[in-house]
């Protein structure tokens, strides 16, 4: 691009055109080819890199020019959507996001009771919430005597020991925390009590709090010759799932 007078010198000193003045002796700047070239070629630049081919007959061609070369909205990504699938393949290409999936929008995001573990995101139509699970969504609570496991889609896991029981009297347990909804899987583990040996027991009355546990019998290995016996003061271990 270029400015008449540096092809002119009848052109003003900051270098546009005059009308000039008879009375002043001031000549009216002459109509010099390079200036319209310069314009013209400047034009069809602007239409041409556009893609379009020069028509003599669409006087609105540096128009559409610009609207194809810069975004029209002030979202800019709308631009891209509307203008199709190979439009946002080319936008994520030149963005370094060629594997990016592709799909539903969502309406927010957030963490599901507050908690940092349980991110979701919203569907924009549907409203739905959806869970996401995270490298960090199990959170682990550990004692000397239980371990509680709470995971993002609220499933709860509780591995602790009984209280003490025998074969006489059954004892009420209380879980270290309840399931706020229920207790859907109970088992009773074999708890060592001297070396062969194998303590038995069983449960009752489960419910999101606790069970009943009832001492049944121990095993006594002898030396190669077990015999079965009453269950002395021991304590079981048990896993507990709920949610």
């Amino acid at each position: 691009m270029l400015r008449i007078g540096q092809v002119e010198a009848t052109a003003t000193q900051d270098g546009k055109y005059t009308d000039g003045s008879v009375a002043g002796g001031i000549a009216a700047t002459r109509l010099r080819a390079a200036a319209f070239n310069a314009m013209q070629e400047e034009l069809a630049h602007i239409v041409e890199s556009a893609g379009l081919a020069l028509d003599i007959n669409d006087m609105t061609q540096v128009l559409k020019a610009i609207q194809k070369l810069t975004l029209s909205r002030a979202n800019p990504f709308a631009d891209i959507k509307s203008d199709g699938a190979a439009a946002i393949s080319t936008a994520l290409t030149n963005l370094g996001l060629t594997n990016a999936i592709i799909g539903d929008t969502c309406k927010e995001a957030g963490f599901y009771s507050g908690s940092a573990l349980a991110p979701y995101l919203m569907h924009e139509d549907t409203h739905t919430p959806i869970r996401l699970v995270t490298l960090d969504s199990v959170h682990r609570v550990t004692t000397t005597t239980y371990t509680i496991n709470y995971y993002a889609n609220g499933l709860i896991h509780i591995l602790g020991m009984t209280p003490t029981v025998s074969s006489l009297t059954p004892k009420t347990m209380t879980f270290p925390v309840a399931f706020p909804n229920a207790c859907i899987r109970f088992a009773l583990h074999n708890q060592e009590s001297g070396v062969p040996s194998y303590n038995m027991a069983m449960y009752s009355n489960l419910s999101r709090t606790g069970a009943k546990i009832w001492g049944v019998a121990n095993i006594l290995g002898n030396s190669g010759s077990p015999t079965l016996g009453a269950l002395p003061d021991a304590e079981i271990s048990y896993e507990a799932w709920g949610y």
